[in-house]
C-alpha cells in the first residue's frame, strides 16, 4: 500500500501542468507555516502547498488530489484556533490566500 508522501510525490508533475498557473511549494518554511496555526496544537504539515490565484487552479489542484486520493486542507490566513489546517494525514495545503474575489 502507497503512503501519502508517495502519492504526492507522483502527483506534483501533473500539477506542475499549463492547467495550473499557481505555485506549487515544498520549503520547510512553507510548509512548516501551512501546518501551524493559533492553535495549541503541535504543528503537523502538509506535504506540499499548492498556491491558487483562480478558480481553475483550485479546480486543478482539487481534481488531481481527488485521482490520486491524497487529503487536501483549505488554508486562508492560517489564523486557525482549533487546528483547522493541520496535515493531520500529510496531503496537499491548498493556499488561496492569494485569490482576490469570492464567486457565488
Amino acid at each position: 500500500m502507497e503512503n501519502v508522501a508517495s502519492r504526492v510525490y507522483q502527483s506534483l508533475g501533473r500539477l506542475k501542468s499549463p492547467l495550473f498557473r499557481g505555485s506549487l511549494l515544498r520549503s520547510a518554511s512553507v510548509l512548516e507555516r501551512h501546518g501551524t496555526d493559533e492553535s495549541y496544537h503541535a504543528a503537523r504539515i502538509p506535504d506540499a502547498v499548492a498556491v491558487a490565484t483562480c478558480e481553475a487552479d483550485v479546480q486543478a489542484v482539487l481534481r488531481t488530489c481527488n485521482d490520486y486520493g491524497l487529503p487536501v486542507i483549505p488554508y486562508g490566513a492560517g489564523t486557525s484556533l482549533e487546528g483547522h489546517i493541520h496535515a493531520l494525514r500529510g496531503g496537499v495545503s491548498l493556499d488561496v490566500a492569494d485569490m482576490n474575489s469570492v464567486l457565488s
